[in-house]
């Protein structure tokens, strides 16, 4: 009787767990459209970087990529909608470096914490900053720059307040001791203009806008800010050689996911995005740019990221820079 008892109850058991169906797996990731965020208008580095970056990881996931422009408050605004997105891989940022390292210092109110609101998943490119003057001054080197900056008679121009090309002007004043008055422009655009016609003195400024300038004589490019100096442009020595000490930050531009994205989509997407980048014709798209490729794993970029984050945040803040 017992064992009646026993057998019925297993097959009582057994058809409950047949009626109950399989377990429900987990889907394997990604099972839809990826969204690329990226803080800035159409036309940009991070647009164009966010559009190489689609058409290479459709191939490589199998989902569709879709890039989404979300502009808006120095790319505060996308930045922020990122790390506000379910940590579920299927909503990354194709950003900057300001959004990350300068907005926790320039801005009284942000709805994201540069520190903790994000999975750091892959750097892309960096792109090295070039102390540029207008080629009718009297400025050749560093050292002339830095003589007639103390006297207070110098301007540099930047795209705005807060952007890295003020805070780098800010960083040479503290660094030697110059009294340069920075120049806010809405743009690298508007900056370009009035650095060729001579209404501001000098800039740091990327290759993208500075150097078809340098090449065509209205412009004189001084010095490369960074520690060393780039394959791209060998024969510009670097602040550093010229005795300026501490300017060895790069802007850059990485991609990062919400905050507690799971380890496994992280590195997946890391290993992904890292081997587009070793892609030649890649390579050579950004280097018309004026960018090098960044390639390095998910945990390396975090460190240079929080790196970054304190360098300058301290040089924010001791430029006195604040947006309320």
């Amino acid at each position: 009787m017992n064992r009646r008892r026993l057998l019925g109850s297993a097959a009582s058991m057994w058809l409950a767990l047949a009626a109950a169906g399989p377990a429900q797996a987990e889907p394997a990731w990604p099972n839809k459209p990826i969204t690329l965020v990226v803080a800035y208008p159409a036309g940009g580095t991070s647009d164009l970087l966010a559009r190489i970056l689609s058409s290479q990881l459709n191939k490589r996931l199998g989902q569709p990529v879709i890039v989404e422009n979300r502009p808006g408050a120095g790319g505060t605004i996308g930045t922020g909608y990122v790390s506000h997105a379910e940590p579920d891989g299927y909503t990354f940022l194709v950003g900057s470096s300001s959004p990350i390292t300068i907005a926790g210092a320039l801005y009284s109110k942000l709805s994201y914490s540069p520190t903790q609101g994000f999975t750091d998943v892959s750097p892309l490119a960096a792109t090295p900053f070039f102390l540029t003057v207008n080629a009718k001054t009297s400025l050749h080197s560093v050292k002339d720059v830095i003589e007639q900056g103390k006297s207070g008679k110098l301007n540099f121009g930047s795209a705005g307040s807060g952007s890295p090309q003020h805070i780098l002007g800010e960083m040479f004043n503290v660094a030697t001791h110059t009294h340069m008055q920075h120049i806010p422009y809405k743009g690298s655009g508007p900056l370009l203009t009035d650095l060729v016609g001579g209404q501001v003195q000098l800039a740091f400024e990327s290759p993208v806008v500075v150097m078809p300038q340098v090449e065509t004589g209205k412009l004189r490019a001084l010095a490369v800010v960074g520690a060393e100096r780039t394959p791209l442009f060998p024969d510009i020595p670097t602040l550093d050689e010229q005795g300026v000490k501490g300017l060895d930050v790069l802007p850059w531009y990485g991609l990062f996911g919400p905050a507690h994205l799971p380890a496994a989509i992280t590195n997946r997407m890391n290993a992904a995005v890292q081997d587009i980048l070793r892609m030649p014709d890649v390579q050579s798209s950004l280097r018309k740019l004026g960018a090098q490729t960044l390639l390095m794993s998910a945990a390396s970029f975090k460190k240079m990221v929080d790196r970054d984050i304190d360098i300058w945040g301290r040089a924010t803040k001791a430029a006195g820079a604040r947006i309320d």
